[in-house]
């Protein structure tokens, strides 16, 4: 009988912006007096492994050994990686990019990333000029955003430049180097949103200043052509709404230059007048403005977890089934039908509901259910018109879901198994107004156009799996056990590992959010419940912008 891995702790290296701590010890690996033969032939024989776990700890080992030699082989094989081919090339920008940055010439990653220029190389790009700040000055950085490469690529140095930047490198010139910028943008319309985008992520930056020149009239120069340009693409119009949001401190105004340049002129010391367009999407409390809406709701086993009438603190506990919510008004948990929640999964559907109906007619919607595996609802194979039949839709498969039967680990039934949450947001970032993307979800023309623009997530428990489940032969140190309930099971000789998005550490989970989100630029806010891990979530919505809340800070289980 197979058993699932249960992850022992590695040391990575985990970049302080993310916000997790880790507790697992580091084991140093000293270089001098090295074997390194040995080491690489440990190495090379990890990466005959079957499952992308043991070939991505295999590289993690590799790394640790700090050797030159080393990061050049794991170099060379970003050009010629193994299946998934994507995601080796993910995994191994990132590991050599953190083990390796304080120990490499500059000449290294640029001879590296000049060898790769297509948009999956975005990644690359960024991991590799982000890492640059105190060796690689502005002008060559500026020199990049301004070149011939792929518009991907450029823009991806573009963001590594502005988050590089600091007090001293945001002056006069740099104003008037992003001014010309504006006066430059390419037409094509995917190409237009991908140098637009990063000015608004640079003013946001730097909006304690936004009111003085030269960065007001900057500001006031991307106002003008993000809303009043037919060039600009509607997801232009709310990334840039949502950067002048956090810039100035404000509810969203929506996609009008009047508003924004209310704002932009108004003494920061005087009360504000008309509030103008207000959010229109609101989830579990949440609120927002967006477009293209993606709602990744947990599946897991333990969603059939009861709950015991207060998973809200405004929430009634009884009273008959609401009214449907008026378009454009953010629900609250006043209008939940508490007859019907009995559950995690059943308070979920819940909150969908309320949202769904309170989505504006030219809105578009997608539903992603997960638990081992990732899966869109029948009624949303691509994102969806909110039409009140796709909504009913929706809403009548989500209620025909049915709870199975219970067994010793799981004691509240079944649904759809482990927690596989990067898989859910992983298909997430990959639906689009036609289909599902087959390409990199991130560096990808659909995708980014017709891709959602704002992703809710709901989750009550951590990651337990991935994509890549995998069997493999099992090593001294591995454990077998339910991923879900944690029981221990009897070790085999074989085991199924999951891949490294749900390592228990998290690591590459959240750096992988930040590559997926890295040009799509959409907000992302997380719901937890139950034993969701905080700390996770949060580092989630950060990446994106967005909120991280609880709805049952008072939740009581049911014995």
């Amino acid at each position: 009988m197979l058993g699932y891995d249960i992850p022992m702790p590695r040391p990575f290296p985990l970049r302080a912006c993310l916000g997790i701590l880790l507790t697992c010890p580091t084991i140093a690996v000293s270089q001098d007096g090295i074997d390194f033969k040995a080491e690489r032939s440990k190495y090379e024989g990890y990466l005959q492994r079957p499952s992308l776990r043991k070939r991505t700890d295999g590289r993690v080992y590799f790394a640790q050994t700090k050797d030159p030699r080393a990061r050049d082989i794991l170099i060379k094989s970003y050009g010629k990686p193994e299946e998934p081919q994507d995601h080796n090339k993910y995994l191994i920008a990132t590991i050599v990019t953190d083990y390796f940055a304080h120990s490499t010439e500059d000449e290294v990653f640029d001879n590296w990333r000049r060898r790769f220029k297509k948009p999956i190389d975005a990644w690359l790009w960024f991991e590799t000029l982000r890492i640059e700040p105190m060796r690689k000055n502005r002008e060559q950085l500026m020199e990049i955003v301004t070149g011939r490469d792929n518009t991907y690529v450029r823009a991806a140095a573009f963001q590594a430049l502005i988050e590089n930047s600091d007090s001293h490198s945001i002056d006069r010139d740099f104003v008037t180097w992003l001014s010309a910028r504006l006066d430059e943008l390419p037409s094509k319309e995917v190409d237009r949103a991908l140098m637009l985008e990063p000015v608004g992520a640079m003013i946001a930056k730097k909006r304690s200043n936004v009111r003085e020149e030269p960065w007001k009239e900057l500001c006031r120069k991307l106002i003008q052509i993000t809303f009043d340009d037919d060039k600009t693409p509607q997801r232009s119009k709310i990334v840039i709404a949502r950067y002048l949001a956090e810039t100035f401190d404000c509810q969203n105004l929506g996609f009008r230059s009047l508003f924004w340049n209310s704002e932009l002129d108004r003494d920061p010391r005087a009360s504000r007048g008309s509030s103008g367009e207000t959010s229109s999407v609101g989830f579990a409390g949440i609120r927002t403005k967006g477009d293209h809406i993606v709602y990744v709701i947990d599946a897991s086993d333990s969603m059939c977890k009861p709950v015991s009438g207060e998973v809200d603190r405004s929430g009634p506990t009884t009273g008959a089934k609401k009214a449907k919510v008026e378009k454009g008004v953010v629900p609250t948990a006043n209008d939940l039908d508490w007859d019907r929640i009995h559950t995690r999964f059943d308070a979920a559907r819940e909150f969908l509901r309320l949202s769904l109906n309170s989505l504006e007619d030219d809105s578009k919607f997608a539903v992603v259910l997960f638990g081992k595996d990732a899966e869109a609802l029948q009624a949303t194979p691509t994102l969806v018109k909110s039409t009140p039949q796709n909504i009913k839709k929706a809403l009548s498969e989500l209620y025909s879901i049915e709870y199975g039967a219970t067994r010793p680990d799981r004691p509240d039934g079944t649904l759809r198994g482990t927690t596989n949450l990067h898989g859910g947001i992983r298909l997430a970032y990959r639906m689009t107004n036609s289909g599902i993307t087959k390409k990199a979800e991130y560096a990808d023309t659909k995708s980014m156009l017709e891709g959602c623009d704002t992703v809710f997530i709901l989750s009550d428990g951590a990651p337990s799996t991935d994509d890549w489940l995998m069997r493999d032969k099992a090593e001294d140190h591995d454990q077998a056990g339910d991923p879900e309930s944690h029981h221990k099971q009897e070790k085999t000789e074989f085991l199924i590992f999951q891949g490294p998005y749900a390592d228990g550490q998290y690591t590459f989970l959240v750096e992988d959010v930040e590559r997926m989100n890295l040009l799509r630029r959409c907000e992302i806010h997380c719901v937890a419940i139950g034993e969701a891990r905080d700390q996770l979530l949060e580092s989630i919505s950060k990446i994106g912008h967005g909120q991280s809340i609880r709805i049952d800070s008072r939740l009581k289980e049911r014995k």
